[in-house]
């Protein structure tokens, strides 16, 4: 029965109820998609068994800022010694070709040892997983598979196993085919043991290629415990190695947690702006509901006095308010709907566990559950007040109706100003993030991107399996590409701009000799060809660039960048001095002379830049490095729109090397669109949020104002009969609303002061206290106040005294 009433009621009043259920979409649509990204990047647990168990294991130092990747000898250690998990299991990402197959391609792959799918307790979806023979140096060469490999490019047939596929122009066996759910922090398509690698590499303590260890927490063992255990470790072995592991100590994380720490934050930060959204329109739709209720006074106590008790009466309010919640919910579910795939397509790739965000079932229980509370927290202020109606205080009031709506003008304003206050703060923070990525944007990244093309030419050691001919083949490729039409200049390196700061090498001035493993220096090495600076348009500031004589079997040079010079070699000369890459300082490495210095090139957008070391590649292909000379990426400086150019390139590859795969073909512009593609994704959405918490506000107190200018008339018509100009009564309303906004600014200032706190870490080259973001805060929410109260107080001095003593 109250169903059906309040059905009926909110039918007769189709305006009321619109404003309402759009009101409410607008909060529950936008607060439904971002928990569906939430859901799936935050909250769903891994598809492991009793996942919360699993702990990915590194190394730290006061000297790294965050964990590194565990030392090829301490890993075997780590292993042994650790008795607070089940077993040690390791993996390292690397990327492989696969040949052989309908085009040639390049696959994410990951190196892992046996331990590794024992201890994610996954069992194969086909074949069986790695054994300890497997694991072994001299194995013979067996691999895992992707489902999606499987059946995109295998075939799907179940006589994958046993097959042989080319990896990198190797044959190799598969033996299993891993469920499409499995994913080791990042997805790969294929898996191949570890050790046969790092048996070979056991050499050097001092050296983290890329390891990590994967560990599941024994049965009654704490994370904490197993911290203080990784202590004790890194204790042990600081005292048996010295000066391989000085500070150096064990950390576990939660699996999932190094899984999202890079965007936990910035989720966290739009879960709080968006839940301010659907609080401010929860206010707004109470604000409309008492308004109402003002309204209905009359026929509330009508049917008080035919006996409808206050529970009744309270029962039908609520269950009016949740009909509007639902058909909310109905409606935001499928703004959410269209909102999400933007979402997606806005973040791009670098979201983690992306391809699980979608809108299921678990996104459609949350957000009825949402309408629900929704419903309770603009309900239930409504139904109590509709409960407390005085039926003969309304009976003898005749219709007048003026004596309980000071009290509810008050509560409506309190709404007001608590919208106000929360859109203030919301406001602020999408300055803050606004203003930072706008500088971020025009960040000079120390090079030319515009008219750049790249790609990654990934060398399969098979097909190219020395120095010599690596060297040659570069060469040919880049004389075919530099040769076809568009193109002005092309070069490669092994590591692209903004793409991380690459690996990082021990080296040593020859000039200061290390008294220890304290005084080793670090930069990230890139080795290039020698038209890389002009092809980029990087200046050599100081020196020379590479020519054609820094080949093999010439003297061996570098070329260091200027924060290398500011970080080792501050106000002096640094061309003609001689570095060793390595850790060794006994003449056993070569000594590279400094030729030239060249300008500071960023590896992110937003990270200073660090000391790096340019090697000719052409010159210094060390047997240390073959896997990075493998991993080649050109660039090409086209003279026509870098797009038109991406055709000729394909083919001139293929004719090339037809097993030959290019990765990721694009503008240099796309570099760097992808690699601000999280602040961009943050600061969209938390301005988007604060528009509409602007707007909501704006309509709520426009609707305070609005009300109380109906419920005003009479005043107004007498003040206008005894002599107010209409530009008095316009002052009088337009100054109210005003009085309002200013309270709210107030409280908001407030909150803001607590809100940006959770965006400090977020700025780039802008402070917390930017009095541009502050300004244009609460000069839009005065505006907006501003426009808000000119509509009912214009209302109010329509048609004179006359006119306004007659409504």
């Amino acid at each position: 029965m109250p169903l059906r009433l309040a059905i009926r009621s909110l039918r007769r009043q189709p305006g009321f109820t619109l404003v309402a259920v759009l009101t409410l979409a607008l909060g529950i649509g936008a607060t439904s998609a971002i928990y569906t990204v939430v859901d799936a990047v935050l909250l769903r647990p891994l598809p492991f068994p009793d996942a919360g168990r699993l702990v990915i294991l590194q190394e730290r130092a006061p000297s790294f800022p965050n964990p590194i990747s565990l030392s090829v000898l301490n890993f075997p250690d780590l292993r042994d010694r650790a008795e607070s998990v089940e077993r040690v299991g390791a993996w390292r990402t690397f990327t492989v070709n696969l040949t052989g197959t309908e085009d040639p391609v390049r696959l994410a792959a990951k190196m892992i040892t046996a331990d590794v799918l024992t201890t994610l307790r996954v069992p194969p979806l086909l074949g069986r997983a790695f054994s300890a023979d497997d694991d072994r140096a001299g194995a013979p060469a067996v691999a895992l598979v992707s489902e999606d490999l499987w059946r995109t490019r295998l075939g799907g047939d179940d006589d994958v196993v046993g097959r042989t596929v080319q990896l990198d122009g190797s044959p190799v066996t598969v033996v299993g085919v891993l469920p499409a759910s499995f994913r080791l922090v990042q997805p790969a398509d294929v898996y191949v043991p570890l050790w046969p690698w790092l048996s070979a590499q056991l050499q050097d303590r001092t050296w983290h290629p890329g390891i990590n260890g994967l560990a599941r927490l024994r049965d009654g063992v704490t994370l904490e415990e197993a911290r203080r255990e990784g202590e004790q470790i890194g204790a042990e072995l600081e005292r048996a190695f010295p000066d391989a592991n000085r500070q150096m100590r064990f950390v576990a994380t939660p699996l999932l947690d190094a899984m999202v720490q890079n965007v936990r934050t910035g989720m966290l930060l739009l879960v709080a702006a968006v839940a301010g959204v659907l609080l401010i329109a929860c206010l707004n739709v109470a604000g409309l509901l008492l308004a109402r209720g003002l309204a209905r006074r009359r026929d509330v106590a009508v049917r008080t006095a035919l006996g409808a008790s206050r529970r009744d009466i309270g029962v039908l309010v609520f269950t009016e308010s949740l009909v509007l919640a639902l058909a909310g919910a109905a409606a935001g579910l499928a703004m959410a709907g269209l909102l999400v795939p933007s979402l997606m397509q806005l973040v791009g790739p670098t979201l983690p566990r992306a391809d699980l965000v979608t809108v299921d079932g678990r996104v459609l229980a949350f957000t009825l559950a949402l309408s629900v509370a929704s419903a309770v927290v603009f309900g239930l202020m409504p139904a109590w007040s509709a409960a407390r109606v005085d039926v003969r205080e309304i009976l003898a009031e005749g219709g007048r109706g003026q004596s309980g709506s000071r009290r509810q003008r008050r509560v409506r304003q309190t709404l007001v100003v608590v919208e106000v206050a929360m859109t203030v703060a919301l406001l602020v923070v999408a300055g803050l993030l606004l203003r930072s990525f706008g500088r971020l944007q025009s960040v000079d990244p120390g090079f030319r991107a515009d008219h750049l093309l790249v790609a990654g030419v990934p060398l399969s050691p098979a097909t190219y399996p020395s120095a010599e001919v690596r060297t040659r083949a570069v060469e040919d490729l880049l004389a075919r590409l530099g040769a076809s039409p568009g193109v002005r200049a092309v070069a490669a390196t092994t590591i692209l701009p903004l793409s991380g700061t690459g690996g990082s090498f021990h080296h040593n001035l020859q000039k200061r000799p290390p008294a220890g493993p304290q005084d080793w220096i670090l930069a990230s090495l890139r080795a290039v060809t020698r038209t890389y600076f002009d092809t980029m348009g990087m200046p050599i500031v100081r020196g020379r660039a590479f020519g054609r004589d820094d080949r093999q079997g010439t003297e061996p040079v570098v070329i260091v960048n200027e924060a290398w010079v500011e970080q080792f070699m501050p106000g002096e000369n640094p061309i003609g001095e001689k570095i060793s890459l390595g850790t060794e300082y006994d003449g056993s490495l070569p000594w590279l002379t400094i030729v030239g210095v060249a300008g500071n090139v960023r590896q992110a957008p937003d990270a200073e830049p660090r000391g790096e070391l340019y090697v000719p590649y052409e010159q210094y292909p060390d047997s240390f490095f073959e896997r990075m000379y493998q991993n080649i990426t050109v660039v090409l400086r086209t003279e026509t729109p870098p797009a038109s150019v991406a055709p000729g390139f394909r083919q001139i590859v293929r004719d090339f090397d037809a097993d030959q795969p290019i990765v990721n073909l694009r503008t240099m512009d796309a570099v760097m669109a992808g690699a601000v593609a999280q602040p961009k994704f943050r600061t969209v959405l938390l301005g988007l949020f604060a528009a509409i918490a602007l707007v909501l506000a704006g309509i709520g107190l426009y609707g305070v104002l609005a009300h109380g200018v109906v419920q005003r008339r009479g005043e107004f018509g007498i003040r206008l009969a005894l002599g107010a100009t209409p530009g008095g009564i316009l002052g009088l309303v337009i100054g109210e609303g005003l009085r309002l906004a200013l309270i709210g600014v107030a409280g908001g200032v407030i909150t803001a002061l607590l809100a940006v706190r959770l965006v400090q870490t977020m700025l780039f080259d802008v402070a917390a206290s930017d009095a541009v973001s502050w300004l244009a805060a609460i000069l839009s929410v005065l505006a907006a106040a501003l426009v808000a109260s000119w509509l009912p107080a214009r209302r109010a001095t329509r048609g004179g005294a006359a006119e306004a003593l007659r409504r």
